[in-house]
This record gives C-alpha cells, sequence and structure tokens, in this order.
C-alpha cells in the first residue's frame, strides 16, 4: 500500500501524472519539451506561419501538438485532431464537417440557416433542409472559400492538427497541402495549424512545394533527455508520496531509451506493484523494479511485439543477442565491427558467441522481409534500426532477461562494463 491511499485515490493520480496510453494536453505534464512549446508559441505570433512537428515514432510529437493546440485554441472549443489517413480532398472534406459541427453519427438535420455555404454545402440561407454534410470537394478554391465562410460565421482562431502526416504517400497530395499551407497565408484565413510526422514527412513535403518553407516553423523532437524522465518519475511519485528509489530512477531513464511512453509505462507499472504491496511502502525496491518490467514488455505495444517476435524467432536466441547488441550505444546508426565489438563484451564466454562470419551473417538477415526488416542499411557497413521504438523494446526485452545495456542518452556519462 502506499500512504494508505485508498485504490479510487491511487487511480485518480496514476490518471493525472501517466499517460502511457494517450496523449498529453496540458503543459504541467509535458516534461522536457518547454522549449519546442515555446517555439510554437513564438511562430503562431506571425500571421499566416504554420508549425509542423517531426521527429521518430513515438517521441512525442502527439503530446507536444495537442499541448499546443489546447494553450491557441478559443474557449469554448476543442482543437481539430484529424489523421491523414486519406487523400487530401478528403482529409479537406472532414475538416469542414468538423468546423461546421457536423455529427458523423447524424445524416439528416432540419433547421433554419444563418449563412451560406451554397457552394459546398449546397445550402442556401435560412433555408430548411436535411442533408447537412459535405459533399465532395473538387477544388483548393472551394476548401479555402469554404473555410472562410466558417470563420465569419464564428470559427475564427480554430486549431487543426493534421496528425500522422507519413500517412500522405501521394505526390499531388502533398503537393496540395503545401499549396493550402501558401493560401492560409496569402488569404489570411484566421486558423492555426499543426502538422506531426516522422522526420521524412517533413523534408518530403518541403521538397514537392518549394514555397512551403516561408510558412512552416519545423519543430525537430528529439528522444527525451535523462533529466526530463526524472521529471516524470519524480512528479508521480510526489503526488503518491512515494518515491523510486536512485538507482532505479537510472534504470528505468537507461532502458527507456528516450522514449516518454516507455517512461510512464514502467512507472505506471512499478507504482502499481508498490500499491499491491500487503505492507505501507514509501520507497520503490528490486524486487517491485523487475516485476515492473516483466508487466511493461508485457503491456507494450502488439505491433513493436509481433516485429520483435518475427526478428529473433529462428536459431534459438542468435538474432535476439545481435539485435541487443545494435540496441547498445547512444548513437542510432553504427558500423557492423562496432556492433560485434559490443556483442562479444556482451557475451564474453566464447564458446556461446557467434563467429564474426556468421555474426555478420545474423545482422545482414535482420535486414530482410523474412525477420521484419528491422534493420536497415544507411550505407556500406552501417545499420540503424528501422523503428526507433524498436531499439527501445529490445533494450527492454534485454533488461528483462538480465541483460544489463550501457546508458544510451548521448549527454549521459557512459559508464565502464
Amino acid at each position: 500500500m502506499i500512504r494508505n491511499l485508498d485504490r479510487a485515490a491511487f487511480e485518480a493520480v496514476l490518471r493525472r501524472t501517466l499517460s502511457p496510453s494517450s496523449p498529453i494536453r496540458t503543459p504541467e505534464f509535458l516534461r522536457g519539451r518547454e522549449r519546442s512549446l515555446e517555439q510554437i508559441r513564438r511562430a503562431f505570433v506571425q500571421r499566416g506561419r504554420q508549425v509542423f512537428i517531426y521527429g521518430d515514432r513515438g517521441v512525442g510529437k502527439t503530446s507536444l501538438a495537442l499541448t499546443a493546440a489546447y494553450e491557441h485554441q478559443p474557449s469554448g472549443y476543442e482543437p481539430l485532431i484529424l489523421s491523414c489517413r486519406g487523400s487530401f480532398f478528403e482529409i479537406a472534406r472532414d475538416l469542414l464537417n468538423r468546423m461546421a459541427q457536423r455529427s458523423v453519427l447524424l445524416s439528416k438535420e432540419t433547421r433554419g440557416r444563418e449563412f451560406s455555404l451554397t457552394q459546398v454545402f449546397g445550402v442556401k440561407g435560412n433555408q430548411s433542409v436535411e442533408t447537412v454534410r459535405v459533399g465532395e470537394i473538387r477544388s483548393l478554391n472551394d476548401f479555402m472559400a469554404a473555410l472562410r465562410e466558417l470563420c465569419d460565421t464564428g470559427q475564427q482562431g480554430r486549431v487543426c492538427v493534421f496528425d500522422e502526416f507519413e500517412l500522405v504517400a501521394s505526390q499531388d497530395d502533398r503537393r496540395l497541402f503545401g499549396d493550402f499551407i501558401k493560401q492560409l497565408a496569402d488569404q489570411e484565413v484566421p486558423i492555426y495549424v499543426i502538422f506531426c510526422g516522422i522526420g521524412d514527412s517533413v523534408a518530403a513535403l518541403l521538397d514537392d512545394h518549394p514555397s512551403a518553407p516561408r510558412y512552416l516553423a519545423a519543430v525537430e523532437l528529439a528522444r527525451l533527455s535523462y533529466d526530463a524522465g526524472f521529471e516524470i518519475m519524480k512528479g508521480a511519485a510526489e503526488e503518491l508520496g512515494a518515491e523510486i528509489e536512485y538507482n532505479t530512477r537510472v534504470r528505468i531513464a537507461t532502458i527507456s531509451d528516450g522514449f516518454p511512453h516507455y517512461v510512464h509505462l514502467i512507472c505506471e507499472k512499478l507504482f502499481w506493484e508498490m500499491y499491491e504491496c500487503p505492507d505501507a511502502v514509501a520507497v520503490s525496491n528490486i524486487d517491485h523494479y523487475r516485476r515492473a518490467v516483466r508487466a511493461a514488455v508485457e503491456d507494450a505495444q502488439p505491433y513493436l511485439r509481433s516485429l520483435y517476435d518475427k526478428a529473433v524467432r529462428k536459431y534459438q536466441r542468435d538474432y535476439e543477442h545481435v539485435l541487443w547488441a545494435a540496441a547498445d550505444h547512444p548513437n542510432l546508426e553504427r558500423r557492423s565491427i562496432e556492433i560485434f565489438e559490443t556483442y562479444c563484451t556482451l557475451f564474453q564466454e566464447e564458446k556461446a558467441r557467434l563467429p564474426r562470419e556468421k555474426f555478420n551473417q545474423r545482422l545482414n538477415a535482420l535486414k530482410t522481409p523474412s525477420h521484419g526488416q528491422v534493420l536497415i542499411g544507411t550505407r556500406q557497413g552501417w545499420y540503424r534500426f528501422r523503428e526507433s521504438m524498436l531499439r527501445g523494446y529490445a533494450r527492454l526485452k534485454a533488461e528483462e532477461e538480465g541483460v544489463e545495456l550501457t546508458v544510451d542518452h548521448p549527454l549521459s556519462p557512459r559508464p565502464a562494463r
């Protein structure tokens, strides 16, 4: 039991302080992103400037976007959050429906209209109608005209978040998004737009549309610092009236690999282990930590688990050990010789190790479809994880098996083995 909290009070604190499964929406819980949040605030000072947040999958782009969106959203409204799965005009139609407050569940409505969206909605002023959903959008001009008209009826200042921009695969659709950004500025449409996408998506958009850089503030989100990870742990622990033992804090920060999701997830499991102790517990111990790591591995994203299992499923544990060696360094991109040296350090008994030739075969096989293509070759003899979060999951698996990989943040000292 933690501080004699009853279950309802304990659960309330967990929901308020930890978010392993949903984005953060308020600045007080967005640890380590103050500088990025301020960058967005300054970007929105200028009319017509929009924001593109980019970085590895899982570093907290959506949390930053939603926190900024709620800060700038007019009172009485929620930010407009849209997935980028679909064509430009399909997403545009969805945005207009959301701004016009058209329920996706209600296909009919009869009431007087105080404004006209004749071109897009097919509705004239004060006419009773039954069809209220936006039909097909055929041109960017139609879309911009409808946006302006909605803003004139009280929707100005709305914040639109376009999440997962990497899903926009069509070059034509990317170019239309670039045109949209330019037209927002040129026509002074009073809305704010935040895009989120993995690292390559912003570069693709800017390459496709040479004017886009003038209208976009690009906010790169790196992996979370150790200090920010410690702040997450401290904030939750203090509200619970508990303490995470120092070495445990270091291990959680290390194996989380800079991804806030893992910090939140492991802390959640750790506090449950402390709460379920029959005796009053103020400070975590090693048993709490070990059980928390096992629970976190079981609870980790199914996509990462299946990808990891596909990568390591053959030849006993050879592939798993090679994958751990690839994850055991602050640098995300490494030469094969360096990965092999790490492998030899991790597994010092020569009879239990692969010879260099077989090691290289395993390393190269991890780039193939039969092993999930979990590694990619960036240049001759260099490797990196295709999914950075999988690298964090590999570290979590190693920890579960009692293999402690070294400190993994570039700003942290690298201890001797």
